[in-house]
This record gives structure tokens, C-alpha cells and sequence, in this order.
């Protein structure tokens, strides 16, 4: 008992709160595609992934200037910013069905 009372005790000392808004940088992957890495370099963001075929990546971050691939199979349809949840919506193609590997690059 003495221990569960301590536990419960040491538990007290913590406090936790949630956040009014998503970390920026966080890839909401609700598709078939793998995200490999995310590196946040101030002015941008880069997300390494692998894209079957054409999906929808939907990141939270602030609006972009621009979307870039750097594979030119990954293509970049277009892309859509939603203020409300600070999310961009990317419609990507990798022309490759197997799998196409590339870096999307998010400038600000």
C-alpha cells in the first residue's frame, strides 16, 4: 500500500497539458505511401518517402511558398493549404507503382 501511495505521489508531480494547434512537421499519413524522414530546416521542410502510385500527403505546417520533388518520377500535382487545421494537402504521383522514393521539399 505504502508503495502505491508513493507512486501515486511521485504521479502528482507531473502535469500535463495539450496543445491548441499540431506540431508543425507532422506528416498525417492516412494513405498506402512510407515516410522515411522529416527534417526541419527553418525555412523549410524536407520528407523523405516512398509513393505508390497517386495519393493525397497531408502535412500540418504553415502555408508554403512552394512544393517541390526532387525526383522528377515523384511528381508534384498540386497542392491546397486549409488555414483552420494548418494543414497542406499534396497530390503526388510516383510513376513507378512498385514504389518511387524521393524528397518533398516545403519552403516558406
Amino acid at each position: 500500500m505504502k508503495i502505491f501511495i508513493f507512486f501515486i505521489s511521485f504521479l502528482c508531480l507531473f502535469s500535463s497539458t495539450t496543445g491548441s494547434e499540431m506540431v508543425a512537421g507532422i506528416v498525417n499519413n492516412t494513405g498506402t505511401y512510407n515516410v522515411y524522414n522529416i527534417i526541419n530546416k527553418g525555412s523549410s521542410f524536407e520528407i523523405d518517402l516512398k509513393m505508390y502510385g497517386e495519393q493525397v500527403v497531408e502535412v500540418y505546417s504553415p502555408k508554403p511558398a512552394s512544393v517541390k520533388s526532387n525526383n522528377e518520377n515523384l511528381v508534384v500535382k498540386s497542392f491546397s493549404y486549409n488555414e483552420k487545421n494548418s494543414m497542406i494537402s499534396i497530390i503526388i504521383n510516383g510513376v513507378n507503382i512498385q514504389g518511387e522514393k524521393g524528397t518533398l521539399v516545403l519552403e516558406f
